[in-house]
């Protein structure tokens, strides 16, 4: 029997931290869209995001708010075929990782 697929994401504290200071600084108009550009950043590095822990995690987003059209669970459907079902879980994991990226490539400090 395989676990049900979240409804809602998030990121942990400090990456949530990390986005909302980038949105302040004008680099995104919308926290969601740096949300969408983290995921992005994640498959295409392609950044192992499977051990990724969400510390004190902040929920943010139902699923049908960042993925309206279904786009990023397909990408990610095809990209990870071994998370059919688990689509958005792995987004979540896949949106942290990005963070981390962006994080160390851009150096928001805290």
């Amino acid at each position: 029997m395989s676990e049900s697929d979240t409804a809602n994401v998030g990121l942990s504290e400090k990456m949530h931290f990390k986005l909302s200071q980038m949105k302040e600084e004008g680099v995104f108009n919308e926290m969601k869209d740096g949300y969408r550009l983290a995921i992005a950043t994640a498959i295409f590095h392609n950044i192992d995001s499977s051990n990724i822990e969400l510390v004190q995690r902040k929920n943010m987003y139902d699923v049908g708010g960042i993925d309206e059209g279904g786009m990023i669970k397909s990408a990610i459907r095809l990209k990870y075929p071994s998370f059919e079902g688990q689509e958005y879980k792995l987004m979540e994991k896949l949106a942290e990782a990005g963070m981390q990226f962006l994080d160390e490539k851009t150096g928001f400090d805290t």
